[in-house]
């Protein structure tokens, strides 16, 4: 199963060129908002729940704009939300982790949306059809990370698909490659990408050269 052609050809190349826009955004916004009402000390623990607020917030209007579905689920206990933005074959959550190679913390929700993301489950695969309403989607993660040194500026953003149990990735598409040059232009310096499981590395380049100080 190539999951990651699925993912490439199943969201619209612009909405992932939006959501690399949208990261830089959120990570620059949510930074100076606690920065800006916190202490240091304070403001770095704060930064974190301000850069998930507001992407539970902007990250469905985008969506939309793409006309993508966005439903406000509530997690097992009932206590919390979680956004998944999706169309009739993906659903998408978004997790902050430190590491695109790290696991996601275990939660009912992901496990229970990970059911399908097994070959036992799609439909073309399996002796007798399932009808369309009843199909899976397949789950697709979107992980992003902050630069240890700069908190406001995100290091990655992966689009992984995890197994069933959600214990390992089946796929990854790297956006920061995928749009590399819109991802270049935010970062104001020139994006290299060591390789696909590798964090990227972000080289300044003189300032006459359009690279930042």
């Amino acid at each position: 199963m190539d999951y990651r052609q699925i993912i490439l050809d199943s969201l619209p190349h612009s909405f992932m060129e939006d959501t690399v826009k949208l990261l830089y955004r959120v990570y620059r916004a949510s930074y100076l908002e606690t920065i800006n009402h916190f202490p240091p000390s304070v403001a770095r623990t704060k930064v974190g729940y301000e850069r998930w607020a507001m992407m539970e917030r902007d990250w469905p209007l985008l969506a939309k704009r793409h006309r993508l579905s966005v439903v406000e689920q509530p997690n097992a206990n009932g206590g919390w939300y979680h956004v998944e933005v999706g169309n009739t074959d993906l659903v998408l959550t978004h997790s902050k982790v430190n590491n695109p190679d790290k696991m996601v913390p275990k939660a009912i929700f992901r496990d229970t949306l990970a059911t399908g993301n097994q070959p036992d489950f799609f439909p073309h695969l399996l002796p007798t059809p399932i009808p369309i309403a009843a199909q899976p989607r397949l789950y697709v993660m979107l992980l992003h990370g902050p630069v240890r040194e700069h908190r406001d500026t995100p290091l990655f953003a992966h689009l992984v698909v995890p197994n069933a149990d959600c214990t390992e990735y089946l796929a990854r598409l790297d956006l920061f490659r995928h749009c590399y040059q819109v991802a270049t232009e935010l970062a104001g310096a020139k994006l290299e990408i060591i390789k696909p499981s590798a964090r990227p590395v972000i080289k300044k380049l003189p300032k006459e050269e359009g690279g930042v100080e």
